[in-house]
């Protein structure tokens, strides 16, 4: 019988209901400030046609308030976690699985992004990138010149000192954070004060906004975009769903639940760690999400099985089937049943979920499918100036957002296909596949680690951390959902 391909005739209907700042005496509390009005170059912006914009408190690539150059909290301070560990075991260990851990120089498919955006755009650019990927390098004003592959503070990404050093951030992303001009107090033994001290400066006063300073982003004029855009939002798309009360006009009730509660839940300590509590248990600092590539590029089957096991489930397929001549139409319905924020997240540009869509015969042969340049994708779409898709995480030729696919927090979006020619069909199979990030990215990636550069940092990396980062292997594929249906009783 011969096979008829599935044509995605509807996409996704949705259905919802420079220098850093110092510390010094003109430094001032993040506010907002209004921008120039997006206009001609020369155009005065009282004539200006469009508004003036409200962004961010300040005009640089990064938003973080820092130390004073040459204070004890300096890139090498940041990257130190030895005296970390000897306390605190289990949560170094987590640490050292998570993305945070590989969020610098020392992941080749960052450090493709960081350094065509430093090349193309300049290296002050890349500061919108380093106020979390790369704080260690920031605070020395190291961003301003090449990063050798050797440079301990390139391999730290987001580390203990970091966030427990922050005194305070808002929600304005791009590392919108005040680091701690002192270090963190250590405890001494036998010394009950100094023990509270430390206890009382490393706990963040509101995780929720600790996370929002990095887990927001924008571009602007400072990363080498011609106008501001926003980025990834997750903390955004947290804030104005139900998960954080915001139950208006929403038809089902869900409890309240935030970014530590869903990726720090509480987790048996067995290395001895002092953080756990009374029954052994800590909040895990594996930050487990949709990183599926890094663990397998880690070679970490355990850690990769622990995300598979987080995205199991987390949205539901439905669907019916219409008989249409000797073809059929289908509709594919997707919810976001429990992510807190838009699924896929992240950098949703570069995001790789997509629907596999099917029919069979009787005997179980396949007589239509989806093929792979037709598949839905949960992604965004953005455009370059001239109205071309960038696909290759070139942040600085981003111009406009064209389409978003993924989908919000307790929403559904509805998918049709088409199978013109597929007599015989009997029942329906659809899955939704994952991976985290695009087919061009990874290989951009795996390029970029095996070029003379790349083998100098992994070279490094496997010195430093004893282990290493092979983006050329395979990504795993994850199934999120899966869906079978007899035809006979989606007819109607």
């Amino acid at each position: 019988m011969r096979r008829a391909a599935l044509a995605l005739v509807l996409v996704a209907i949705s259905c919802d209901g420079s220098p850093n700042a110092r510390r010094d005496a003109s430094t001032q509390d993040l506010g907002v400030w209004d921008a120039q009005a997006l206009s001609e170059p020369g155009q005065d912006s009282e004539d200006a046609l469009v508004p003036a914009a409200l962004l961010p408190a300040s005009d640089r690539a990064s938003q973080a308030i820092l130390p004073a150059q040459g204070s004890a909290v300096d890139g090498p301070y940041l990257a130190e976690l030895d005296s970390c560990e000897s306390c605190h075991p289990d949560v170094y260990s987590q640490q050292q699985s998570s993305a945070h851990a590989f969020a610098s120089f020392n992941n080749p498919v960052y450090r493709s992004a960081v350094e065509r955006l430093r090349e193309d755009a300049g290296q002050g650019a890349s500061e919108m990138c380093a106020g979390c990927h790369d704080a260690s390098l920031l605070v020395d004003g190291a961003m301003a010149a090449t990063i050798a592959a050797d440079d301990a503070r390139a391999h730290n990404g987001v580390s203990c000192l970091l966030c427990h050093g922050i005194e305070s951030s808002t929600r304005a992303g791009n590392g919108s954070y005040t680091l701690r001009a002192g270090v963190l107090p250590l405890p001494r033994a036998g010394d009950a004060d100094s023990l509270r001290r430390h206890r009382e400066v490393a706990r963040p006063s509101d995780p929720v906004a600790l996370c929002a300073a990095c887990h927001e982003s924008f571009l602007s004029r400072a990363s080498g975009n011609r106008d501001s855009l926003v980025g990834q939002n997750e903390f955004s798309s947290w804030a104005d769903s139900p998960y954080a009360g915001q139950g208006a006009a929403r038809v089902d009730l869900v409890d309240k639940r935030s970014c530590v509660e869903c990726h720090m839940p509480q987790v048996q300590a067995e290395l001895g760690d002092v953080a756990a509590d009374k029954s052994g248990r800590l909040s895990s600092h594996a930050f487990l999400g949709g990183h599926s590539y890094l663990a397998a590029m880690r070679k970490d089957p355990e850690q990769l099985e622990r995300m598979r096991a987080q995205l199991r489930s987390t949205v539901s397929l439905d669907g019916f089937a219409v008989r249409e001549g000797t073809g059929w139409r289908i509709e594919v319905v997707m919810r976001n049943l429990s992510v807190g924020h838009r699924f896929p997240a992240g950098v949703r540009d570069a995001a790789n979920t997509w629907l596999e869509v099917e029919l069979v015969d009787e005997q179980g042969k396949r007589v239509a499918y989806s093929p792979k340049q037709d598949v839905h994708r949960l992604r965004a779409l953005v455009a370059n100036k001239e109205g071309e898709l960038v696909e290759d995480r070139g942040t600085h030729h981003f111009a406009a957002a064209i389409a978003d696919h993924t989908i919000g927090p307790r929403d559904v979006a509805v998918v049709r296909f088409r199978a013109p020619d597929a007599a015989g069909a009997r029942v329906l199979r659809v899955r939704l596949l994952h991976q985290s990030r695009s087919t061009q990215v990874a290989q951009l990636g795996c390029r970029e680690s095996r070029s003379r550069r790349g083998r100098a940092f992994e070279a490094a990396l496997k010195e430093r951390a004893r282990t290493v980062l092979d983006a050329c292997t395979a990504m795993p594929v994850t199934e999120i959902a899966a869906l079978s249906r007899d035809l006979n009783d989606s007819e109607h």
